[in-house]
């Protein structure tokens, strides 16, 4: 618990937190000024958590902490609390909320290729503020059903997975920069939606929803180079300043409804899609939740957008199918 009066909870260079209950509150942060971070909370009582805000950069990794006990004897014992990585949740349906001043780092501390979990619909928030100040995820961030948000002032960059389900939704937003995701690695909401956008380029390497949006608001939509299909979805909505998928690396897509805009700020852009089966192009709506510091939520969407357009810059439109185009 933050103590009323604190000024700073934890100043330190390394920080490892195991509670049986909650870690911080949704109305007041545990207060921190380190480098390195492993938080646990088992979740015995329901609304306990992970309620993190930092003062500058942080990195989530493996954390290990050894003291010395002196006795009363004069003699001493040394006492280790062993390594412990990632920010978890174990049970109660736990929320995780990190808060920073500086760059995020989420890195594989263990073996279980995972950086941060949330139980059940628990939902996470990763939030790094402040000019040029990034989120990098290095493994995997989880819920089973809550919602997935993750925010940077500048650019973000998914070299892991981030996954949910049901009712949970994803919402990646680069503020000021590129939203930039390895070929290799997956977004999926499971039955729900998934929302990227960015500043500037979105590259996509596998993206797994009912809808998905895919916004680059200066930039384009590019396909990450080692992607196996870029959106798996129901529903599609792609709006971009410039280009959408390239002539010579078109974006992939096995989805059932498509609409797609170039602004065409670039001479060049336009659009350029792969489908692997029957395609319709109709109007397309995406909405998802983003989860807030305080453990609140608001809706984020992304109005219903029809058509496959080039604005400007006499962009093409190019729609291959394996199916039947409508």
């Amino acid at each position: 618990i933050n103590a009323v009066g604190s000024t700073k909870n934890v100043t330190a260079t390394s920080l490892r937190i195991e509670a049986d209950e909650a870690i911080g509150a949704a109305g007041r942060h545990l207060s921190t000024a380190v480098t390195t971070i492993s938080a646990l909370s088992r979740g015995t009582d329901v609304g306990a958590g992970v309620f993190v805000s930092e003062d500058d950069a942080i990195t989530v990794d493996t954390v290990a902490v050894t003291v010395t006990r002196f006795d009363a004897d004069a003699t001493s014992a040394t006492v280790e609390d062993a390594g412990q990585s990632d920010l978890s949740t174990l049970a109660r349906n736990g929320h995780i909320v990190v808060v920073a001043g500086g760059t995020i780092t989420v890195n594989e501390g263990d073996a279980d290729d995972t950086g941060v979990v949330a139980h059940g619909s628990g939902s996470v928030r990763l939030d790094a503020n402040g000019s040029g100040n990034d989120v990098v995820l290095n493994a995997d961030v989880k819920s089973t059903t809550g919602h997935v948000t993750v925010t940077a002032a500048d650019a973000v960059n998914v070299n892991a997975d981030v996954s949910t389900g049901s009712a949970g939704t994803v919402l990646i937003d680069a503020e000021g920069g590129a939203l930039t995701q390895l070929g290799v690695t997956t977004i999926t909401a499971t039955g729900s939606s998934a929302r990227l956008n960015a500043a500037t380029d979105i590259t996509v390497g596998n993206v797994v929803a009912t809808n998905v949006s895919l916004v680059a608001d200066g930039g384009s939509v590019i396909n990450a180079v080692g992607s196996t299909k870029n959106v798996t979805a129901t529903s599609l909505r792609i709006e971009a300043d410039e280009a959408i998928g390239a002539p010579g690396r078109h974006l992939s897509t096995a989805v059932t409804t498509i609409s797609a805009l170039s602004r065409g700020t670039d001479v060049g852009a336009g659009g350029f899609v792969s489908e692997d089966d029957a395609i319709t192009v109709d109007t397309v709506a995406v909405t998802v939740t983003r989860f807030d510091a305080d453990a609140t939520s608001a809706t984020v969407e992304d109005a219903g957008q029809s058509d496959l357009s080039t604005l400007a810059r006499n962009g093409h439109i190019v729609v291959v199918a394996g199916g039947t185009i409508t």
